[in-house]
């Protein structure tokens, strides 16, 4: 025979295990958790934004700007720009009216003829002899203030040295046009003689001629380096009136 023994439900229940709760979850953790992964989705997609399809309110394009200002006063009668058109070293831009200038060459080389005669002396190889001075002195004039931007950058890095090479034997050339030139006129007031090139009317009658062929040759601009036409403006000209950049 078997006996069973009869266990009080206190102390079965004493005897069970307890089922641990689970502790709870810290909001603070969770918060802070879901923070991280939000932040780390937008900084990756930031990233890969920023490669295939950058923006900026902050962007700058910088750029050189050369003020051309007439260095004779006059009506402008031919523009051949547009504004924010693109122009290469040596383009025209704009003519002012010669008019005027060609009559002032016209009177110089009456007045220098008549001082001439006044002494016997031959003076077309003289006015000749200077046109051609004048004509070397304008050029050289023009291939300085070029080479001058190119030198520039060409230290910035920003030209090669070729280009520079270019632009010193411009100037070696253009130079060498000058004190050709210089030669052919000191030739020629040789040959009108002492007396003549002493005399003061042909003195003066020479500088007249000079100013009025190089205020001529400035009736038309030329661009001085590569770039492009901003702030166009056309109106009357005076000296040093800002026309464009």
């Amino acid at each position: 025979m078997s006996e069973e023994k009869q266990v009080p439900a206190e102390e079965t229940q004493e005897a069970a295990p307890e089922t641990p709760t689970p502790p709870a979850k810290d909001p603070v953790k969770t918060l802070t958790r879901n923070v991280f992964i939000v932040v780390g989705i937008i900084f990756v997609w930031y990233l890969f934004a920023d490669r295939h399809t950058p923006w900026t309110d902050q962007a700058r394009v910088q750029a050189y700007v050369i003020p051309i200002v007439p260095q004779v006063a006059g009506k402008l009668v031919e523009v051949n720009v547009t504004q924010d058109q693109g122009i290469e070293r040596g383009d025209k831009l704009f003519s002012i009216d010669p008019s005027d200038y060609l009559l002032a060459v016209e009177t110089a080389e009456t007045q220098l003829e008549l001082a001439g005669q006044d002494i016997g002396a031959g003076t077309a190889n003289v006015a000749t002899a200077q046109a051609q001075l004048v004509e070397a002195q304008t050029n050289l004039e023009h291939i300085n203030a070029q080479s001058a931007r190119v030198f520039e950058l060409e230290q910035k890095k920003l030209f090669s040295k070729s280009e520079g090479d270019k632009a010193r034997a411009a100037i070696k050339q253009a130079r060498a046009q000058v004190r050709s030139a210089q030669a052919n006129l000191e030739k020629a007031k040789s040959q009108l003689g002492a007396e003549g090139e002493d005399n003061p009317k042909i003195r003066a009658a020479m500088a007249q001629l000079q100013k009025a062929q190089l205020d001529l040759s400035r009736t038309t601009v030329l661009a001085p380096t590569n770039g492009g036409i901003t702030n166009l403006q056309v109106t009357w000209v005076t000296t040093q009136t800002l026309v464009s950049q």
